[in-house]
């Protein structure tokens, strides 16, 4: 290998793009490390999966179900140095509210442990969702400033993740 990046690199040690918003690409390692999850998860729990978040689409899975239909998901990973509470929020930027993706899946890392934190349908996110812009700052107390223009839902509003799995388990002939 030469040292030069592809468009396969899962990490650039820079931004992917301009709406990436963690400057040194360590948002790249955690949105791998939380699809990866995903993706074990699903091995687990789905009949049938694509891994699609190579491709640089507007989302990361294609999972068919029972019926034949196929749903999109798009994995939301964020980056923290603390474990994630209830209370936190699960953001999407507004540059990606009209990207082609029906399911949001939200999960944290701290420190190469991922959690998944739950999920929702794109249309409940944005019709639910506090839309906040870059320099908001969060609540007097945390003092949280939004680095940029996101809707925003409190994980503890989202659905569980086990109700995902059970819409996903096969139907066994008996």
């Amino acid at each position: 290998m030469d040292g030069s990046s592809t468009d396969h690199d899962f990490y650039t040690g820079k931004r992917f793009n301009r709406h990436t918003i963690l400057e040194d690409g360590i948002g790249q390692i955690a949105g791998r490390l939380g699809e990866a999850e995903f993706a074990k998860q699903l091995c687990l729990h789905a009949p049938s999966f694509w891994w699609v978040g190579t491709e640089k689409g507007s989302y990361d899975f294609v999972i068919k179900l029972r019926d034949g239909q196929k749903i999109t998901i798009d994995v939301k990973t964020k980056h923290r140095n603390v474990e994630a509470r209830p209370h936190y929020s699960a953001h999407v930027t507004l540059s990606q509210k009209e990207y082609e993706v029906q399911v949001y899946v939200f999960a944290n890392e701290v420190e190469g442990e991922v959690s998944l934190m739950g999920w929702c349908t794109k249309q409940w996110f944005w019709g639910n969702a506090q839309v906040v812009s870059a320099g908001d700052v969060e609540n007097r107390q945390t003092q949280f400033v939004e680095r940029d223009g996101a809707g925003k839902v409190s994980y503890e509003s989202l659905r569980p993740m086990s109700e995902m799995w059970e819409k996903l388990k096969p139907h066994t002939e008996g």
